[in-house]
């Protein structure tokens, strides 16, 4: 039923309380009237409004798999530090320091001659 007619069904339904008889009389057959063309019985026309119901939502959609970066490794770059691994420390491949580079400084040229 539109609003409209609900407008009019309650004017009608006001009606009804007149003290004229003929008053009475015609709201009650408007109101015959209203019933029969929407074709319903007096129990549908007087239940309450049903509320459209709403569209069933979509399923969410699922989250999108992030895939791991690609392997970009070469020997010659850097370790990248992160917070689970540090800073290569590589002063640890010269174990005796300065002497360590002293020594392989003569080995060199003990090999070479020079």
């Amino acid at each position: 039923m539109t609003d409209v007619d609900r407008k009019r069904l309650a004017t009608m339904l006001g009606m009804l309380g007149s003290t004229h008889a003929g008053e009475r009389d015609a709201a009650g057959l408007q109101i015959e009237a209203l019933r029969k063309r929407y074709r319903i019985t007096w129990e549908e026309f007087l239940a309450p409004p049903v509320a459209a119901p709403e569209p069933p939502q979509p399923p969410p959609e699922p989250p999108k798999q992030s895939s791991p970066p690609p392997f970009e490794w070469a020997p010659w770059e850097p370790v990248k530090p992160t917070p689970w691994r540090p800073k290569p420390d590589h002063s640890r491949l010269w174990k005796f320091g300065s002497i360590g580079l002293v020594v392989v400084v003569i080995v060199i040229s003990v090999i070479t001659g020079h």
